[in-house]
């Protein structure tokens, strides 16, 4: 076992469960009663992904391996099937099973880095060359991301596609044939973009955003200030006072502007310098 990554990711997931209880305390408390809900929540889901973890662990990666082609068809099938259930918010993500709900596209990053990987490992095709890039991975993976960008799904598209790059780039695909794959997928999100109008106004804010973070949305406003106010060392833990209702969701999508704030510059470069180290030693 390699005690630098297990070390790595377990001094991120003690932080975390910190971080999270220290941004979410007075939203709990106000929404729900308790300053310890999101908390309570973020060690069930812990405890549930550690089981699961320990599973993985225990199988055999040959064994694991054959199911992978499996699991990517039934998973196009789901995303198949989000295009017969009631949409929410106006987007067809969610496959629903009785009280429970799943969304396929999370599945589908699964079962894509799986098939890759099985499918790279074999060796059994030159994929330095243009044709056999292209067959079996090309066909299934673009069905799968045309059907994503239907619900519409453009972000988990975006991270999908870049999850499939660096699997190539590190299998040791030509540069030539990544930029290849690139260019239409880049052209379809400006289209849906700038043409279709999915998502523009986040674009024309992120955009102005990089201009000027003032001139941004109320929720980059915000998270700038917020991160501005850690300075190097931050104001201390549990002392942030943007979770004071002025932060939108200061304990999930601004969560990284919740830290700096209470743990500042180097508190944040520490945070930054453990990720590495997890991402290093996984290509190791």
């Amino acid at each position: 076992m390699d005690r630098k990554l297990v070390y790595s990711a377990g001094a991120l997931i003690i932080f975390g469960m910190i971080m999270v209880y220290s941004s979410s305390s007075v939203l709990a408390e106000s929404r729900f009663g308790s300053n310890l809900f999101f908390l309570k929540r973020q060690m069930l889901w812990f405890l549930v992904g550690s089981l699961a973890g320990y599973v993985m662990y225990k199988i055999d990666l040959k064994k694991l391996s054959a199911y992978s082609v499996p699991l990517l068809f039934l998973t196009l099938i789901f995303l198949a099937m989000v295009f017969l259930m009631p949409a929410r918010n106006g987007s067809h993500r969610w496959l629903f099973i009785g009280p429970f709900s799943v969304q396929p596209s999370e599945i589908f990053k699964l079962a894509v880095i799986m098939y890759l990987a099985f499918s790279l490992s074999q060796k059994k095709r030159d994929i330095t060359q243009w044709r056999q890039f292209l067959y079996p991975y090309g066909p299934f993976i673009a069905l799968g991301l045309i059907l994503i960008i239907l619900e519409p799904g453009l972000g988990s598209a975006i991270t999908i596609s870049l999850t499939v790059l660096i699997i190539f780039f590190l299998a040791g695909v030509r540069l030539f044939h990544l930029v290849a794959f690139i260019l239409p997928m880049c052209s379809l999100a400006a289209f849906m973009v700038f043409v279709l109008g999915y998502k523009s106004a986040r674009v024309y804010d992120y955009l102005a955003s990089i201009k000027s973070p003032l001139l941004g949305s109320y929720q980059v406003k915000q998270a700038v200030l917020t991160l501005g106010a850690g300075g190097w060392f931050g104001a201390g833990l549990g002392d942030g006072r943007q979770k004071l209702f002025f932060l939108p969701y200061p304990h999930t999508d601004f969560i990284f502007a919740s830290i700096g704030e209470e743990v500042g510059f180097v508190g944040l470069m520490i945070i930054l310098i453990l990720f590495y180290v997890i991402i290093w030693r996984g290509i190791k």
